[in-house]
């Protein structure tokens, strides 16, 4: 330690990829010399998709609302590791299962990259071999920066976002929390609705009875009330904008499409779903983020108002207290403003003048 106070997302490798700097667009341009084929020439493919794994592993900055200052990270995905389909390749990169497939394959030869299958339960719902992708930043670091010996090292601070260790060196840092996936070989895995709130708040409640009936069952509610509690924790959100959101989405449809075409509400809270058209969950929260922008626009118009109208006052304040003690700055101030008898608009304007000139010499500005 250099005698400063590192802080962190929780989890090693974000925090890795999150020191580094990447020069250059989204693809560094040492990768075209260090990520090559067998043949010849540059892994196009393989580079594509180590530049997306980067891409996530990368922390989000969390920005003061009032200040605009940095003041924590947070990693894009929920899991101790990047969760990705080969579907999600080909849909994503424009490349095919056998290519995402085999570009996979020679990242891992690079020791750049690990597959993991896992066996994951969503709400009821048992997923065999979802795949899990982990990032190795050592091995990364040296791809990216294969002539430095020292890669510069950023120490920007950060603040606890989640409520697990976030400080390096903290008891605990690293460790993964109990409500995160497990792999069930080694340890039964552990769903976060074991902590579900028992009585769902009225405006989960409102939002489920807005629901397609034919779609709502026990399991469908658990998985909901999931993502529901999932979402609120990310992102800072109400049971309110939530409530108010999904209805909004469904009220939309309804009356223009087939009730089994309205999203249930645990995969309309899930973000970046491209199967969610019109009022998504990504919309809701770039108008949330709109409005509270106008919202922080029109208080600071406000304040800016109410400090220029103190200054305004207390202007006034010391130059009447000024005048008290200058008996020439009061008679020039009462023929301007007081004068004893009505006077042409012409001296009264030459009288102003001479006032604000006196108290700009001997005052300042009034």
């Amino acid at each position: 330690m250099d005698g400063k106070r590192r802080f962190s997302t929780g989890n090693k490798t974000v925090d890795a990829v999150g020191r580094m700097h990447f020069h250059g667009n989204i693809v560094p341009s040492a990768w075209y010399e260090t990520i090559v084929k067998d043949t010849a020439g540059c892994d196009s493919i393989a580079m594509l998709i180590l530049a997306d794994i980067v891409y996530w592993y990368r922390p989000t900055e969390v920005r003061d609302e009032r200040t605009g200052e940095v003041v924590g990270m947070r990693k894009k995905f929920r899991a101790d590791m990047l969760q990705r389909s080969y579907k999600q390749l080909e849909r994503s990169l424009g490349v095919t299962k056998s290519q995402a497939k085999a570009a996979l394959q020679r990242l891992e030869d690079l020791g750049l990259v690990k597959r993991c299958f896992r066996t994951v339960d969503t709400g009821g719902i048992t997923l065999a071999n979802v795949m899990f992708i982990e990032l190795d930043a050592d091995r990364l670091r040296e791809v990216t920066f294969p002539d430095e010996e020292g890669v510069e090292e950023s120490d920007q601070g950060c603040v606890e976002i989640t409520p697990y260790p976030h400080a390096i060196g903290d008891r605990g840092y690293g460790e993964i929390p109990s409500h995160v996936y497990r792999d069930l070989d080694t340890e039964e895995y552990k769903e976060i609705t074991d902590n579900l709130p028992s009585q769902p708040s009225q405006d989960f409640e409102a939002a489920w009875e807005a629901m397609p009936e034919h779609k709502r069952s026990a399991r469908s509610k658990r998985a909901a009330l999931r993502e529901w509690e999932l979402r609120k924790e990310e992102f800072g959100l109400t049971d309110e904008f939530l409530r108010r959101s999904y209805c909004r989405y469904v009220s939309t449809l309804e009356g223009n499409v087939e009730p089994r075409y309205i999203a249930t509400l645990s995969n309309w809270l899930q973000p970046d779903n491209p199967k969610i058209r019109g009022y998504s969950f990504d919309v809701a929260l770039e108008n949330l983020k709109k409005v509270e922008e106008k919202r922080r626009a029109e208080a600071e118009r406000r304040r800016r108002e109410e400090q220029e109208e103190r200054d305004r006052i207390e202007r006034e304040e010391a130059a009447a207290a000024f005048r008290e003690q200058n008996p020439e700055a009061m008679r020039l101030y009462n023929e301007a403003f007081r004068p004893e008898k009505q006077t042409p608009l012409k001296e009264r304007i030459e009288s102003m003048n001479a006032y604000f000139s006196y108290m700009g010499d001997h005052f300042g500005h009034v």
